[in-house]
């Protein structure tokens, strides 16, 4: 059974099961969850989330039942499954992904609230609960035992965050859209939730490849729009600074380090200097007392050695001791009580750090500029962003109707 709750109440949904033809495979692995909700006012979502009890039975009869598939061209991964496993998720690249025996807990990682926000997302529960298992973006479930067959289920929409819960006391399956703060009106459709079907881990990475084969081509056709390789570059080779030298790198370090490389190794790199050439996080101004050289004749030298220029940003982050914080204290994400939010601490900042309100339009601006100085006037050809997962952060923004995932997309596609 399926049901919708919208700001803690059930309401009236109608589902759609449809069934993905992907031409290189004959098995019909993967099927579309279309969800519509009706009989409801304008509202601003507060939570909204779909449950699936019993999901197992659910999808198996919900894909007999509205896919036109005749029961003998079912393939085996379509029966019901016996989970043995499960695959978790984080948000971003510091959070802890891990496959649980069902028999298992999954584990929690012990922090104060504002460092959480390094491996947790703002549309996700920071603590999981005994019995339960959370992922973002998709979930893994995995069968051993009879045979060997797994049903992943996984959002493809790049604005909303989506979170699959699963309580296996309750044997429910939870998914949260991501859709906190916008509204939304009767007759609005979620329908970026697939069910894929896979015997073998091939068969998973092919199902991967068929929904997002569009994101995959319009990346790489940015990648050729920026012509930072050629298409006869067969490995990309790298240098940065950061393990080696933390936020203690200068222009010596980077002089000895390029001559160095230069002088054994001949084939394109990425040299990147990382955190430190800035005299403080949100003021992306150059540390002239670490950096005497003017950035432009550091990429250039760079640039001679045949090493693409890289520099390291963390766009979205800024301290109190920016000029910016002070002089421009509307722009800062504050907390409903009117407090800024703190996003995370680093010691090596000196403490904790903060962001912006991007709902904003010269808030975008701002930023997009800042980074485009760094391309058009420093002649970096490389820009390492960091610290984006700020973008992601829940506060009260100065405009409303959206949430944060939906002003943190309008940056990025203002930013490409």
């Amino acid at each position: 059974m399926l049901t919708v709750y919208l700001n803690g109440r059930e309401v009236l949904s109608t589902i759609r099961i449809e069934n993905l033809k992907n031409p290189d495979d004959d098995k019909n692995l993967i099927f579309n969850l279309g969800i519509s909700i009706v009989n409801i006012k304008k509202t601003d979502v507060k939570s909204l989330y779909i449950k699936i009890k019993d999901p197992f039975h659910f999808i198996f009869e919900s894909i007999n039942f509205m896919s036109n598939i005749k029961s003998e061209d079912l393939p085996s991964s379509l029966s019901i499954l016996k989970p043995f496993s499960v695959l978790t998720s984080g948000c971003q690249s510091w959070s802890k992904g891990f496959e649980y025996l069902l028999t298992e807990n999954q584990t929690n990682i012990r922090l104060r609230k504002d460092l959480l926000r390094f491996i947790k997302s703002d549309y996700e529960p920071k603590i999981v609960k005994k019995g339960k298992f959370v992922s973002s973006f998709f979930m893994h479930f995995i069968e051993r035992f009879p045979s060997e067959k797994a049903i992943t289920v996984i959002s493809t929409n790049h604005i909303y965050p989506t979170t699959f819960i699963y309580d296996k006391k309750e044997n429910s399956l939870y998914i949260d859209p991501g859709l906190r703060k916008e509204q939304i009106d009767d007759g609005f459709i979620i329908n970026w939730i697939y069910f894929c079907f896979e015997n073998s881990s091939s068969e998973l990475q092919e199902n991967l490849k068929f929904l997002f084969s569009d994101h995959l081509k319009r990346n790489l056709s940015m990648l050729e729009k920026f012509e930072i390789f050629d298409k006869s570059t067969e490995h990309i080779y790298g240098w940065e600074s950061w393990y080696n030298y933390y936020t203690n790198v200068n222009e010596k370090v980077v002089i000895e380090n390029l001559e160095k490389l230069s002088s054994f190794f001949n084939k394109k790199t990425v040299f990147q200097i990382d955190d430190g050439w800035e005299k403080v996080v949100g003021q992306w101004e150059q540390d002239i007392e670490k950096f005497p050289t003017p950035l432009e004749k550091l990429s250039d030298t760079i640039s001679k050695s045949l090493s693409v220029p890289g520099i390291w940003i963390a766009p979205l982050a800024l301290l109190k001791d920016s000029k910016i914080y002070h002089e421009k204290k509307e722009w800062i994400l504050r907390n409903y009580y009117g407090k800024p939010v703190v996003c995370g601490n680093v010691p090596l900042w000196g403490g904790d750090f903060y962001t912006f309100d991007l709902s904003i339009q010269d808030v975008r601006d701002f930023i997009v500029e800042q980074i485009d100085l760094l391309i058009e006037k420093y002649r970096f050809s490389y820009i390492k962003l960091d610290f984006l997962y700020c973008g992601l952060i829940d506060g009260k923004f100065t405009n409303t109707g959206h949430g944060g995932a939906y002003y943190y997309n309008l940056f990025m596609e203002e930013l490409v």
